[in-house]
């Protein structure tokens, strides 16, 4: 194993520099400024109020969210350059997805040697899931940077036992909070691995404690003006009020499909909190375990040989740097359990991609550990020449589940242009042709987003829209055919407009151009 801070060579700088010039290459190839994800709606709502002066907005049902602000910061940052709020949002993801290969680079060089680092970068390059949220309008690409560059640098603070790695692990750890809450358990681990050194010698108590401060103290200057604009909100010290109460979200019940999502009322379940829990959790291993395995298929044979091999190391020479890096898998995983589950693919991928570069580097040193066995046999030459070629081909077959899991929302160049975009088109229409400020609703915030509507989510049926839309003076009901017509079946009669009620007025949307079919549409409410 190495330790310290690796020397970096004037060719390791070359090379990285060219992986992150192939990696920016090959995500633009899969690259659009069409929104698929509805919370990319939120996070750039957010960057729009930044841009007008103001930390949150109000997009989401009227009242104030309060989300890290980190991702539409930025975002609002690169909105001066370009002067495209979604392409730039895009260019944040896509520089981030490639920044990515730096940090696993270091982090896997340190544990497996400077082959090892190489083999993970690539890894990275071409990994479909890596790829897919390098070119989406989201968190991700950033949260998983971050992720990543502060684990690999509360590796180094603890192989050095310097002061300065600490608190510059603590300001990672805060940046990384600032892109999505989840952030916040790097300090915690981090800081009992810094109590595991000690206890082992590897420093002293005294300096263990010093480092813990420091940790700390790296965090929350990071996280001072963020922490005071919520307490400026909810007039308490918090850490989660941006996502609600912990009990309410450890409690918050699952399903198991979209179906079972949409119309779960958990108030009514008549199950206890105990069972409730329980349900969840074993719902969600489940749905994890599954993708999970998905995501890295047959790049699990290394990473159990990686695993296996640090056990012995750990029971021989103290070697803690495989179960320090798969403490934050299991810490994380572990999280995962008690959230409420979605149904969705994309969600289950959405949340498990964090930790899917700790896999990549453990299956890159899986690869080598088989290889410096094979070394030591003289008489297995061909075999040896073979082996890492064969190795590599053997992991990056890994990619084919992972493709699989993304090409449904991932754009394809080789399909030719992009079609029109009607959601936007809608949304525009909107936007220029009705009195602001717009309150709509729909089951998805797509269109809500390009009008500048404040959005409202559709409930299931007509006669809870019409208390919705009293309750909260909501003016417009938008429809969607990709959406509305499959995940609220009970309001399908609005895409006939002859069935629609004398209270609703089709006056805006798309219609098929061969069929006549609605695709989107805007009623409005009359009073």
């Amino acid at each position: 194993m190495e330790s310290g801070v690796p020397k970096i060579r004037t060719k390791v700088v070359i090379i990285l520099e060219l992986l992150i010039i192939i990696a920016i290459a090959s995500r633009l190839l899969f690259s659009t400024t069409t929104l698929i994800y509805p919370d990319a709606c939120t996070y750039l709502s957010i960057s729009k109020s930044i841009l007008n002066g103001k930390l949150s907005t109000d997009f989401l049902g009227g009242g104030e969210i309060i989300l890290p602000p980190l991702y539409p910061l930025i975002t609002s940052a690169f909105y001066l350059i370009f002067q495209n709020l979604e392409l730039s949002a895009l260019i944040v993801s896509m520089l981030s997805g490639s920044l990515l290969i730096i940090p696993v680079y270091f982090l896997t060089r340190a544990m497996y040697g400077e082959r090892a680092g190489w083999f993970s970068s690539i890894f990275i390059l071409f990994s479909p899931v890596m790829i897919n949220w390098s070119v989406t309008m989201y968190t991700e690409a950033l949260f998983i940077l971050l992720f990543i560059s502060a684990i690999t640098m509360g590796h180094y603070a603890l192989e050095r036992g310097k002061v300065g790695w600490f608190f510059a692990s603590g300001g990672f750890v805060g940046l990384t909070y600032m892109t999505r809450l989840p952030g916040i358990i790097v300090l915690g681990i981090l800081a009992g691995w810094i109590i595991i050194y000690s206890l082992v010698g590897k420093f002293s108590i005294r300096k263990g404690i010093t480092f813990i401060g420091l940790l700390i103290a790296g965090f929350f200057i990071i996280t001072a003006p963020y922490l005071i604009h919520l307490y400026s909100i909810f007039g308490e010290w918090t850490l989660t009020a941006s996502y609600g109460n912990i009990t309410e979200v450890v409690m918050e019940e699952g399903a198991d499909t979209v179906s079972g999502w949409e119309h779960l009322d958990a108030g009514q379940t008549g199950k206890d909190i105990f069972t409730k829990l329980i349900d969840k959790t074993s719902t969600n291993l489940r749905h994890y375990a599954y993708s999970l395995f998905k995501m890295l298929s047959s790049a699990l044979l290394f990473i159990v040989i990686s695993i296996a091999a640090s056990i012995r190391r750990l029971r021989l020479r103290l070697d803690f740097t495989v179960p320090y890096l798969l403490s934050f898998f299991v810490v994380y995983f572990l999280l995962l359990l008690i959230l409420p589950p979605s149904p969705l693919i994309d969600e289950r991928m959405r949340y498990l991609s964090p930790v899917l570069p700790i896999f990549l580097i453990l299956a890159s040193g899986g690869i080598i550990h088989i290889y410096n066995s094979l070394a030591k046999r003289d008489n297995w030459r061909l075999i040896k020449k073979a082996a890492i070629p064969a190795m590599m081909v053997i992991a990056l077959l890994s990619f084919i589940p992972q493709y699989h899991m993304v090409s449904s929302g991932m754009y394809k160049f080789w399909e030719g242009e992009i079609p029109i975009d009607i959601r936007k088109e809608t949304g525009l229409w909107m936007k220029k042709n009705l009195p602001h400020p717009i309150r709509a609703m729909s089951r998805k915030p797509f269109i809500a987003y390009y009008a500048d509507a404040i959005f409202f989510q559709t409930p299931a049926t007509y006669e809870e829209v019409i208390r919705m839309a009293k309750e909260n003076k909501i003016d417009y009901i938008i429809i969607d055919n990709i959406v509305e017509y499959f995940l609220r079946p009970k309001l399908r009669f609005l895409f006939n407009p002859a069935l629609a009620p004398k209270d609703l007025k089709l006056i805006g949307g798309y219609t098929h151009p061969t069929t006549g079919e609605i695709m989107t549409g805007v009623y409005r409410i009359e009073r």
